[in-house]
C-alpha cells in the first residue's frame, strides 16, 4: 500500500471505476464522485451520451477486466454476452475488399456500454474501502499550485450555495472528455500546454434492430475510407440484441431521421449487411453523436500540483469509431497501479505517472489519428516525414490484408492493443 489515507476519484465511467479499483489497493479509503445517480440496471446515463452506440471492449481490455475483477467474463456470460472470435465470427471490409475469415484466437465479448459499466460498478461497490458519492459534481480543486488537498463539491440538482468540501490525499480526475481540469488548474495558477486536436469531423448514428434470423457472423465492420467516407458496424450484443452504428465524415455523416437513416444503409456497398437486415424490425429511435475529435491534453508536460493526476478521456480522447476508448482507460488504470507500486509515496510520483500514461496513450493515438488524417477537411493535421511514411506503410498493409491472413492478423493485434503498432 502506498500510504494514502483517502483518495478521491472524479467520474464514474470506465476510467473512474477502474481507477477506484486500483486505488482500493493503495489507499485506506476511496470515494468515487459521480454527477449521475445510476440505478442498479444497465441503463444509459446522461454522463455518457455516447453509451447508446456500439462500443468495443477489445481483447486487451477484456483481459485487464478479468485481471482486476477475477471472473468478470463469467459476469458477462451470465448477463447474456455472446462470444466472438475475430475474423472467424466477424466480417471486416477494408480498402474496398473483405478480409479473409480464419481462426485468429482473438476473443471478445460484444456487449453494450451500459452493461459493462453496470457490471464494473457492482464489482467496485463490493470493495470494502470504496464508497460512491453520487449526485455531486466537482466545482473546483482545493489547495494551491504546489499541492491539491481535496475538492469542493456542489449537488447536481440543488439550490445555489449548497457547497461542501471533501479533503483527500490524492485526487484523480477521470471525468472524461468534458473534464474541467484545465480550468481548475488555472484557478490554482498552473499553466498547461496547448491541447493537440485532430478533428476529421466524423459523426455517427445508431439504431437497434430485431433480426429475423442469425446472419453468418457476430459482427460486421466496415470503417469509412477516403474513397467511401461512410461505413458502419452491425453487431450482436447481450441477449440476442443487434445494434447498427453508421458513421461518416463531413458531408457523408449519417442522418438521425428514421427514413433517411434507412436510405443511408441502402447507399452502402455491403451486401452481407443488406442481407442481414432484410426483414429486420427497428426497435429503437435513431440517436446521433458528434463529439469525435481526437484531443490530447499534455499534462505530462505541465508542473501539476502534488496529489493530483488525470487519466482516461480527460487526458487523451480518441475518435470513438476505432473502439479503443474503454480499453485505453483500463490501460491507464493499470499504469496508475504500476506507478504506485513502484514509486508511490515518493516525491514526484504523479509526474512519473503522467509520463507513463503518455507512453500508454501514444500507440492508440497514432493509430486513430493516422486514419483520421486521411480524410479531406481533417483539422489539426501537420504531416511530418515520419507520419507520411507511417501512412504509406499502412496503405500497403490495408491493400494486402484482404489477400493474407498473416497480414490481417498483423493489423488485428495492434488494433486490439495486444501488441504495439511499431
Amino acid at each position: 500500500m502506498s500510504g494514502f489515507g483517502h483518495a478521491v476519484v472524479i467520474g464514474g465511467g470506465i476510467a473512474g471505476l477502474m481507477a477506484a479499483r486500483v486505488l482500493s489497493g493503495h489507499a485506506r479509503q476511496v470515494t468515487l464522485i459521480e454527477r449521475d445517480s445510476p440505478g442498479e440496471g444497465a441503463q444509459p446515463r446522461p454522463g455518457t451520451p455516447q453509451s447508446r452506440h456500439v462500443h468495443g471492449l477489445l481483447a486487451r481490455g477484456l483481459s485487464l477486466a478479468n485481471h482486476y475483477f477475477p471472473g468478470f467474463e463469467h459476469d458477462l456470460i451470465a448477463a447474456g454476452a455472446p462470444r466472438a472470435e475475430w475474423m472467424w465470427d466477424t466480417l471486416q471490409y477494408i480498402s474496398n475488399s473483405w478480409t479473409p475469415r480464419f481462426h485468429s484466437g482473438i476473443i471478445s465479448r460484444p456487449v453494450t456500454r451500459p452493461l459493462i459499466e453496470a457490471l464494473l460498478r457492482r464489482r467496485v461497490a463490493a470493495l470494502p474501502n470504496v464508497r460512491f458519492d453520487t449526485g455531486w459534481q466537482v466545482e473546483r480543486l482545493l489547495g494551491d499550485a504546489g499541492r491539491v488537498t481535496g475538492v469542493s463539491l456542489v449537488p447536481r440538482r440543488a439550490a445555489a450555495g449548497d457547497v461542501r468540501a471533501q479533503s483527500a490525499d490524492l485526487v484523480v480526475d477521470a471525468s472524461g472528455r468534458s473534464s474541467r481540469a484545465p480550468g481548475w488548474l488555472a484557478e490554482l495558477g498552473v499553466r498547461l500546454p496547448r491541447d493537440i486536436v485532430i478533428d476529421a469531423h466524423l459523426r455517427y448514428a445508431t439504431r437497434e434492430y430485431a433480426l429475423e434470423q442469425q446472419p453468418p457472423f457476430m459482427a460486421l465492420l466496415a470503417l469509412p475510407w477516403p474513397e467511401l467516407p461512410r461505413g458502419g458496424v452491425l453487431t450482436q450484443v447481450e441477449n440476442g440484441r443487434w445494434l447498427l452504428t453508421l458513421a461518416g465524415y463531413g458531408d457523408d455523416a449519417p442522418p438521425t431521421d428514421a427514413a433517411a437513416f434507412e436510405a443511408y444503409i441502402a447507399s452502402l456497398p455491403l451486401p452481407p449487411l443488406h442481407q442481414a437486415l432484410a426483414g429486420a424490425r427497428p426497435v429503437s429511435a435513431v440517436c446521433g453523436y458528434a463529439h469525435t475529435a481526437n484531443r490530447w491534453r499534455r499534462f505530462e508536460r505541465a508542473a501539476l500540483p502534488a496529489g493530483f493526476v488525470v487519466l482516461g478521456d480527460a487526458v487523451c480522447a480518441l475518435n470513438p469509431v476505432y473502439g479503443q476508448g474503454m480499453t485505453v482507460s483500463m490501460l491507464a488504470a493499470q499504469a496508475l497501479d504500476e506507478t504506485l507500486a513502484a514509486h508511490g509515496g515518493q516525491a514526484g510520483w504523479e509526474r512519473r505517472f503522467q509520463h507513463r500514461l503518455a507512453r500508454v496513450n501514444t500507440a492508440a493515438w497514432m493509430m486513430a489519428t493516422s486514419e483520421d488524417r486521411r480524410f479531406p477537411g481533417c483539422e489539426g493535421v501537420r504531416f511530418s516525414p515520419v507520419a507520411w511514411a507511417q501512412q504509406r506503410y499502412l496503405d500497403a498493409l490495408f491493400a494486402a490484408a484482404p489477400h493474407s491472413p498473416v497480414v490481417t492478423l498483423g493489423l488485428l493485434e495492434p488494433m486490439h492493443l495486444l501488441r504495439g503498432p511499431y
